[in-house]
């Protein structure tokens, strides 16, 4: 049986797309292989193949950019925050 394929249109940041292009190159794949695999995976897995989240930062990064939100609105650079209830 024949397959039919449709190109897929994206855009996608320059960089992204060379390394991308590289890794696949790495692994033997052409980048069309390799966005097969992924699309094959994301249908039969109903999702993302791996674990989707937003990143946490640590408590220490937190607290780094609290201190650099608190020091900006200590010396007028910030009007408006939300370190403070209004």
């Amino acid at each position: 049986m024949s397959v039919s394929t449709v190109p897929l249109g994206n855009r996608v940041d320059a960089n992204l797309k060379r390394a991308f292009d590289a890794t696949a190159e790495e692994l033997g794949l052409s980048p069309t292989s390799a966005l097969t695999v992924f699309m094959k995976r994301f249908v039969e897995e109903g999702g993302f193949p791996f674990a989707v989240r937003k990143r946490m930062p640590t408590e220490a990064e937190y607290a780094a950019e609290m201190d650099a939100r608190y020091r900006a609105m200590r010396n007028g650079s910030e009007q408006t925050h939300d370190l403070v209830e209004a």
